[in-house]
């Protein structure tokens, strides 16, 4: 039995075969049992479930004459039997399902306030048309409904965690940070003053740095965040192939970025492929496997597939909406397994405790720009390159790191002076800093770059530059004049490097990341070499490298043992030549010398 230490954990949303959605209305035990009986044999162990919100708390209220309110009641004229408004034979039902998990060894996240699913809302009748994060009688339901439904189950063995429910924003009436974040405050509350044993998760995967549902403020208040990475769904996500770099590395780079910025744990609790009209079921194995060790190599510990079982066959909304919900199972519909389940089976037979892996740079990620879009190219491009990279808001706490990134700065706040100083100073005192140019404004540009500005145009022009022998197009919006006062240039006038007390200060002229935002193929012209000659001594430094920029490496250390995952990201066998004075102790996973199209090789080293 696999430990909770740093081993992958594998599973699925779950929506019982007969029914979706409509699972509790027919709720069928037999059905369910058989269902988890085939889950469990292929390696999946954890079910993100959702007690329907509609069918759990069937509120509504009783009117008499001149539409004087009299009560609340549920529906079918029934009086409630519980001060939570909570339906008895859902109650009962979801008891037996929590009995069922456990017969099986299944651990249940729990996705509490499930009002919105797959397109359609599920929500009480006496919540709609009401706004579900300020109205005071929203607000008084929907703490009844969670602290019923966990002081009710809080002892049932099978529930691993609590989850908020599934992507409540999309529920709306959030306006601001405030109110997504002191209704979420009240969510988190009402589940802690019944457990405080098991973890409390966000199911909110839509989070950003500044806007209405914010990294740091969902941190605050549960011990893990989520992604929902799905590319057809996804920003900057659909401009290449499913096979391609930027798709099959969007996993990871997003899940690095909510768990660096909201310092807290983050895992993938719902991702796929979203059918055959989008890729072939084959593919979907391959698309779980390479995001299984992608995820997993940079952080991620826990990996959930959307969604269980095929609902092709259901006629009921959301199905009969939307085609799109309805092939996107690890069953076909006849309850055989598709490869994806096949190998989910295989990855859930790994079994290795994976320590943290090292990191050259923190990436700072500036006002005014597309902070997602500039992430995730850096992210690529430093995969591409050799170099492992953590994300932090630059107009937070600077973490420490003898290797800052300022990506594609733009605007004229940039950071604020009080953290652009003490980034300075750190600098002063032997950092390197790398900054590339998008039209951002700094104070003392020529002091800190070595660069003095002698005019500018937001023109946009693209010309091509040579790093290490080979050829780099770029485009920029703004074109800067400049002389080099202090720096020196590196290959090309474009990119230049220059001291500043006993630490240096990369410039290249033009916005490195954010150029490739939306360009189709852009990993694929050899942007990363730029990377490669700037931060040489970084990767160089490495005790293990692999020299191929479509394999990412990351190097996990625990004293004299040292484990390397090179995860393959092209749609192509690739050769890996691990340059190490290591010893080699064990080929843990796949083979040392290649390794097939979107796989891995796991090895294990002694220094």
């Amino acid at each position: 039995k696999k430990s909770e230490e740093n081993i992958m954990k594998l599973g699925c949303n779950y929506w019982a075969s007969n029914a979706g959605t409509e699972m509790w209305r027919q709720f069928d035990t037999e059905v369910i049992e058989n269902d988890f009986k085939v889950l469990r044999e292929h390696g999946v162990e954890y079910l993100r479930v959702f007690p329907n919100w509609r069918d759990f708390q069937p509120v509504e209220p009783l009117y008499s004459g001149g539409s004087t309110f009299e009560r609340y009641q549920l529906s079918g004229d029934r009086k409630p039997t519980n001060k939570y408004y909570l339906d008895d034979d859902m109650l009962d039902e979801f008891g037996i399902f929590c009995d069922l998990a456990e017969k099986y060894d299944m651990k249940l996240i729990v996705g509490l306030l499930t009002g919105w699913m797959s397109g359609r809302m599920f929500i009480p009748p006496i919540i709609c048309g009401k706004n579900v994060v300020k109205d005071p009688e929203c607000l008084y339901f929907e703490q009844l409904y969670i602290e019923g439904l966990v002081e009710t189950f809080k002892d049932k063995a099978a529930i691993y965690a609590w989850d908020h429910g599934n992507e409540c924003h999309c529920m709306g009436g959030a306006e601001n940070f405030v109110d997504a974040s002191m209704w979420t405050r009240m969510l988190s509350n009402a589940v802690r003053a019944h457990d405080t044993t098991r973890p409390l998760i966000t199911g909110i995967n839509s989070l950003t740095a500044d806007g209405t549902w914010r990294f740091d403020e969902q941190a605050d208040v549960c011990d893990m965040l989520v992604t929902h990475p799905y590319p057809l769904w996804g920003t900057h996500t659909k401009n290449d192939r499913m096979n391609y770099i930027r798709t099959t590395l969007y996993s990871a780079a997003i899940n690095k970025l909510y768990s660096d910025l909201g310092k807290k744990p983050c895992f993938i609790e719902e991702t796929g492929t979203m059918g055959p009209c989008i890729c072939s079921e084959d593919f979907a194995a391959d698309f779980l496997r390479v995001n299984y060790f992608s995820s997993w190599a940079n952080g991620n510990d826990c990996l959930l597939w959307w969604c269980a079982n095929e609902q092709d066959m259901l006629m009921t909304t959301p199905y009969t909406w939307t085609m799109v919900e309805n092939e996107l199972g690890m069953r076909f519909s006849d309850g055989s397994p598709k490869p994806v389940l096949k190998e989910m089976k295989r990855l859930s037979e790994i079994d290795i405790d994976l320590p943290e892996a090292d990191t050259d740079a923190v990436c700072l990620l500036t006002a005014d720009q597309d902070g997602w879009g500039v992430s995730y190219m850096t992210y690529v491009l430093s995969k591409q390159a050799g170099l492992n990279i953590e994300f932090a808001d630059a107009n937070k706490e600077i973490p420490e790191s003898d290797v800052y990134m300022m990506p594609s700065i733009k605007g004229s706040r940039v950071l604020s002076k009080e953290n652009y100083l003490e980034l300075k100073k750190r600098v002063y005192n032997g950092a390197k800093l790398y900054i590339s140019y998008d039209g951002g404004i700094l104070m003392g540009f020529e002091d800190l770059t070595g660069n003095k500005v002698l005019d500018s145009e937001f023109s946009g022009y693209s010309d091509t530059i040579t790093i290490n022998g080979k050829e780099i197009p770029f485009n920029a919006n703004m074109h800067l004049y400049y002389e080099n006062t202090r720096s020196e240039q590196i290959d090309t006038p474009h990119i230049t490097v220059a001291p500043y007390g006993k630490g240096k200060v990369y410039f290249v002229d033009f916005p490195v990341e954010a150029m490739l935002i939306d360009k189709h193929r852009a990993f694929s012209n050899n942007v990363c070499e730029i990377y490669k000659k700037i931060f040489k001594d970084e990767i160089d430094s490495h005790i293990i490298k692999v020299n191929n920029e479509n394999v990412a490496l990351t190097i996990h250390q625990d004293g004299d043992r040292v484990l390397a995952i090179a995860v393959n990201h092209s749609e192509c066998t690739q050769k890996i030549d691990f340059v190490t004075d290591c010893e080699l102790v064990k080929v843990h996973y796949g083979n040392i010398d290649s390794t097939k199209a979107l796989d891995a090789v796991l090895v294990e080293f002694k220094k």
